[in-house]
């Protein structure tokens, strides 16, 4: 009870320091050249480049279509402030030609409830949708490399993120305090996850840590509902506190890659007591020192059928990957495993197969 009140208090005391937080104490680096303009209640700047950037908003609208263009000019950016705790926009829709969304854009913007992001986007800036608290789901281009510090922060009713293959880094904060957020699967194009990028995520119950992370920031999960953690190859080390307070948290899966594991990485996780891992690998040595009962993993010996997010289990990780890879997102998948009928191709017959048997029906996975 004390270490759930420590989680609560604890966010809490976070998302308030986030709600005083100022605005516009970051600066993309854009350098612009003209006075403010406006045309269709869209207030805008010409920046030095001839393309133009949305500095404010004063028209009605609550569904919001950026346009393309204004004053004959492509717009290509959304300044820092420039939709600030703008109260009445319920969704947004982008151009394709917008390639950045600077610092604190949407920040408070508590009805925004739908975001449909450009598909050439290159920038997602700090605090820029932070205190969303409608957004229901968010989809990171392929375009964006990295998610800025704390950009969906205290966006409480976000229950779902698609991160495509393509993003390289997860920074700070990202999404601390999305308590609505069910599941989390980070693609492998993604090599560092920013300290407390997940801190109370309290219905957070799935992770999926692709192989190519290489750093976990220390409290990235912290106070989360983590029930069990695959970890894929690739991760080399697992920071301080990583994982702590995450009080359903019974069981993690660790590949040969990791050689470091904090001694508080899973602090206050009274119920963590299994590792699954490879016979004479850290994870085992981990598992002995601490008292935790240890599952070794079968060595890689080829193909296994069915390991469609290849982290050597067939679980139900593996049938929403590939419901996901069927519906066209843009995840990794290891199509060789993911052919369970052995017709040399990847349908949804195969996701059925892979249903029944985890169901347990006789079925055979080929």
């Amino acid at each position: 009870m004390k270490k759930t009140i420590a989680c609560i208090a604890a966010a809490a005391l976070v998302l308030a320091g986030a709600q005083a937080l100022p605005c516009g104490v970051e600066w993309s680096g854009t350098t612009m050249i003209a006075q403010a303009l406006s045309e269709k209640g869209f207030e805008y700047t010409l920046l030095d480049d001839g393309t133009a950037e949305i500095s404010g908003y004063t028209g009605k609208e609550t569904s919001l279509t950026i346009p393309e263009t204004l004053g004959g000019k492509k717009v290509t950016s959304i300044g820092v402030n420039a939709f600030y705790e703008n109260t009445s926009i319920t969704s947004v829709t982008f151009p394709d030609s917008v390639s950045a969304i600077n610092s604190n854009a949407f920040c408070g913007c508590e009805k925004l409830k739908k975001v449909t992001l450009p598909s050439k986007l290159e920038t997602l800036d700090t605090f820029a949708f932070q205190n969303c608290t409608a957004l229901e789901s968010i989809s990171i281009p392929a375009t964006v490399g990295r998610i800025g510090d704390y950009a969906f922060m205290g966006c409480t009713s976000l229950k779902a993120v698609n991160m495509k293959k393509g993003l390289a880094e997860i920074g700070d904060g990202s999404f601390w305090g999305c308590t609505s957020l069910d599941s989390v699967y980070i693609p492998n194009t993604v090599t560092y996850i920013g300290s407390s990028c997940f801190f109370g995520c309290t219905s957070l119950k799935d992770a999926t840590i692709s192989g190519g992370v290489e750093i976990i920031g220390g409290s990235s999960f912290s106070c989360c509902g983590l029930e069990e953690v695959v970890i894929n190859k690739g991760v080399k080390e697992i920071g301080p506190f990583t994982f702590d307070l995450c009080q359903d948290l019974t069981t993690v899966t660790i590949p040969k890659t990791v050689t470091s594991i904090d001694e508080d990485a899973f602090y206050g996780c009274s119920k963590f007591s299994t590792v699954k891992g490879y016979k004479g690998s850290y994870a085992e040595e981990y598992a002995k020192e601490n008292g935790l009962k240890f599952i070794p993993i079968e060595e890689d010996g080829g193909r296994t059928p069915g390991d469609v997010n290849d982290d050597d289990v067939v679980d139900i990780k593996d049938v929403t990957i590939l419901k996901q890879y069927l519906a066209k997102w843009n995840v990794m998948i290891n199509t060789e495993n993911a052919d369970v009928d052995g017709d040399r191709d990847v349908t949804i017959k195969d996701l059925t197969i892979l249903k029944q048997y985890l169901a347990k029906w006789k079925v055979e996975l080929k």
